[in-house]
């Protein structure tokens, strides 16, 4: 994980339909973002931490994967941030000192990675670490997305899926094991435009087709993508470092915490994603 590449990362979050929803929930709640408390899980990258921390949260970041934490922690130290690196899964009872402390608890491609009763201890375990009034914020594949499907079972048929367990979630399923793991309320909100889906799932297709190639001649082509983004990405170092941390800011004073941001049946019911806010 280069700083091109989480640069972009991070700048594809702001871009984000649900970013900007996210943001205005913070504020309405009146919650200086110095004062913040967040928790992700299944952290990742840990990308949507690292853009709160730029704003001053105080972020924990939560893995069952030692070597993922580990890797998550560099990427912090090199553009300065600071994180709570914490080891825990779960599908286990979390930590006592992790229990009722955060304003917002958020995971993305996290939920969608148990079947059966996992998916609600997963969706429970949010709550767990969240205080009254606090926020979740799940993000999960979607199961009517045209796009996602299409390329899902091309990766199935042509044995290039990677996964052992993905299963997307619907709007009505997000819905129902929100109520059914004690969240006083909430909505679903699909993550970006069809428009957007089309042209980010044409690429994955394309992905796709690449990964049939012989191993050396895939392997090659994708060095060579990585090369040509990095190349593309703009300045380096601190003046880079700088900007990206500045575009957060102005992208969260553009926010306002009234503003209403408007329901689309299409996109909350068909985009690739979905994205659960539910407050205790």
């Amino acid at each position: 994980m280069t700083k091109n590449i989480m640069n972009s990362r991070i700048r594809f979050n702001l871009s984000q339909r649900n970013w900007g929803r996210l943001i205005a929930l913070i504020k309405r709640a009146e919650i200086p973002f110095n004062q913040l408390q967040v928790a992700e899980i299944g952290c990742g990258t840990g990308t949507c931490s690292l853009i709160l921390a730029f704003l001053g949260a105080s972020v924990t970041l939560i893995d069952c994967n030692e070597s993922v934490l580990s890797e998550t922690e560099k990427c912090f130290r090199a553009y300065g941030a600071s994180g709570n690196f914490v080891r825990a899964d779960c599908l286990e009872a979390p930590p006592v000192a992790l229990r009722g402390k955060y304003h917002l608890v958020m995971s993305g491609g996290l939920a969608e990675h148990f079947a059966g009763e996992d998916r609600l201890r997963c969706i429970l375990y949010h709550r767990m670490l969240l205080r009254d009034h606090g926020i979740a914020c799940i993000s999960v594949p979607n199961r009517f997305s045209p796009f996602l499907q299409s390329v899902l079972s091309f990766r199935r048929m042509t044995g290039t899926f990677g996964i052992s367990m993905e299963i997307p979630y619907t709007h009505d399923e997000l819905i129902r094991i929100m109520r059914e793991a004690g969240f006083r309320h909430g909505f679903v909100s699909g993550t970006a435009s069809m428009k957007r889906d089309a042209l980010i799932y044409s690429a994955g297709f394309v992905s796709a087709l690449v990964d049939l190639f012989p191993s050396r001649l895939s392997t090659g082509l994708r060095s060579w993508k990585r090369g040509l983004h990095s190349s593309e990405s703009g300045r380096g170092g601190d003046a880079a470092e700088t900007e990206i941390k500045d575009e957060c800011r102005r992208h969260m004073h553009s926010i306002e915490p009234n503003d209403r941001f408007k329901t689309d049946f299409i996109i909350d019911h068909f985009a690739s994603g979905l994205t659960l806010f539910a407050v205790t």
